[in-house]
């Protein structure tokens, strides 16, 4: 027995002399143990025992295996028994036992007679920044595929180019796709070769986009390319000088290309429409102007026949028809310098009252929202109100001097349509009764809002005053209604006009 203790004895000094030989060859060691050829640990220092997440008392002198069955962590005790399975010189990265995020660099020597000595020193910044790194690039992968659906969904391409060097696509199958080129072109072609793939017509304009970069940090320019197969289309280039010399001559430019043909084309088309409109207007504006010019000639035409018909006698029936008439014209003055786009009720109530209110300003009053009439609204409205103030001035409220009128109206919902409701109130004049039968006025404003604009009027004989309340929609007209136009205004004139043996009210 004591013969073959001191034989092993022997053996583990000779084998801790060539352990600290390969500690000498070894550098940065921090953490140390080893172990025969039986896997019995002859040797382990603090640093390899506090690596190892156990007390050095339980280390050394004991199976390795029975002490990797004991470390907290799982994969690094497989990986440490796979490498005193190996045998064999090795270096690898574990997991630290027992310390999460934590990692150690362990380097496995033959030292002989099948034992081995296990290296260790901690690698936890290295693992870390070799993690980052992983990371890093599997960002970057995943980047480039990114940039390569962008360029595939966007029909754009990305380059490069640095000083003394050839043009670089960053995809070279979004280049293909984008330009055009020849498939046994590569991303080492010349730039000057991929010039040629531009449109003679446009190298200047492709040069000076270039050449502002000199003074500019980007440009944007248009252009046409020439592809290989022959067709011909436009692309945008944005570039950019990312890095310049001292001096500021730019080192390097990168861009994106991306091909603008379908918006030319829908540019194009948008100039041809517009200048097709433009030209439109022009020929309606003449035809308009021939029409207002033909309107005012005809309306001349009714007065001169109507003074013919009335003759001296009936005086007074021609002074309120030529009213009328005016009243026509003055709208019809109004919707020309508007374009015929319409006129505002508050303008139209203006023009017609105004020769009135100079007998008191304060006598008649309006208010109301702003209201814009279409042209059928406007003309109704305006012959309307035509009739009142005619019929107010020789029989109402404004034949004396106290008496006044009020004028106010309102836009209501009604079943979700806009109605414009309009009410005239007069009061201070002399009593006023229901007429015995209704005048010429009264069947114009009834006839003219019910029939036309499809509204509604009322007439209010109140001893105080006369009232009258008209409404009608605003935006709601009756495709089937004949157009309220000065023809057939000038017909219902004539269809409403009755001769009467005296003098009675408008209204």
């Amino acid at each position: 027995m004591f013969f073959r203790a001191w034989i092993t004895a022997e053996q583990d000094k000779v084998l801790a002399a060539q352990i600290g030989r390969a500690i000498v060859q070894s550098s940065h060691i921090q953490g140390l143990f080893a172990c025969r050829r039986d896997g019995r640990v002859i040797f382990c220092n603090e640093a390899a025992a506090d690596y190892l997440a156990r007390p050095r008392g339980q280390v050394i002198r004991r199976p390795i295996q029975d002490v990797l069955a004991e470390l907290p962590d799982r994969r690094s005790a497989r990986m440490l028994a796979a490498a005193l399975d190996q045998g064999r010189e090795r270096e690898f990265v574990m997991p630290r036992p027992g310390a999460a995020g934590c990692f150690l660099r362990v380097r496995v020597l033959p030292v002989g007679r099948g034992s081995l000595a296990f290296f260790l020193r901690d690698a936890t910044q290295e693992a870390q920044a070799t993690l980052g790194l992983r990371r890093k690039e599997h960002r970057l992968r995943l980047a480039n595929e990114s940039l390569r659906l962008a360029h595939r969904a966007a029909r754009a391409a990305s380059w490069e180019w640095r000083a003394g060097e050839a043009l670089r696509w960053l995809d070279l199958a979004a280049a293909r796709a984008l330009i055009g080129l020849p498939r046994q072109w590569t991303e080492h072609e010349k730039l000057r070769d991929w010039i040629n793939f531009v449109d003679p017509e446009d190298i200047d304009t492709v040069n000076a986009g270039l050449a502002r970069l000199a003074t500019e940090d980007e440009s944007v320019y248009e252009f046409r390319v020439i592809g290989a197969d022959g067709r011909r289309h436009w692309v945008e280039s944005h570039a950019t000088a990312s890095d310049r010399d001292a001096s500021g001559v730019p080192r390097r430019l990168t861009g994106v290309t991306s091909d603008i043909t379908s918006r030319k084309a829908a540019e194009a088309a948008l100039r041809h429409e517009t200048a097709e409109l433009n030209q439109a207007k022009t020929h309606l504006q003449l035809v308009v102007g021939e029409l207002n010019h033909r309107v005012k000639n005809m309306l001349a035409v009714v007065q001169s026949l109507a003074r013919q018909s009335f003759g001296n006698a009936r005086s007074a029936e021609l002074e309120n028809f030529e009213d009328r008439l005016m009243a026509l014209a003055w709208t019809h003055d109004i919707l020309v310098d508007q374009r015929w786009a319409g006129a505002t009720l508050d303008r139209l109530i203006d023009g017609t009252l105004a020769p009135h209110r100079r007998k008191g300003a304060d006598r008649i009053t309006a208010d109301g929202p702003h209201v814009v009439l279409d042209p059928k609204l406007a003309i109704a409205f305006s012959l309307a109100l035509h009739e009142l103030a005619t019929n107010a001035v020789k029989y109402g409220a404004l034949r004396g001097a106290h008496g006044t009128v009020s004028i106010h109206w309102e836009v209501e919902d009604r079943h979700g349509e806009e109605w414009l409701v309009l009410e005239w109130r007069e009061r201070g004049g002399p009593p006023v009764s229901p007429p015995k039968r209704r005048g010429f006025g009264s069947r114009l404003i009834e006839r003219g809002v019910t029939g036309e604009i499809g509204g509604k009027a009322h007439l209010d004989f109140d001893p105080a005053g006369l009232s009258c309340c008209i409404s009608a929609p605003l935006y709601a007209p009756d495709p089937e209604r004949e157009p309220l136009s000065h023809e057939s205004v000038r017909r219902k004139i004539e269809g409403l006009a009755r001769p009467t043996e005296e003098p009675r009210p408008n209204i």
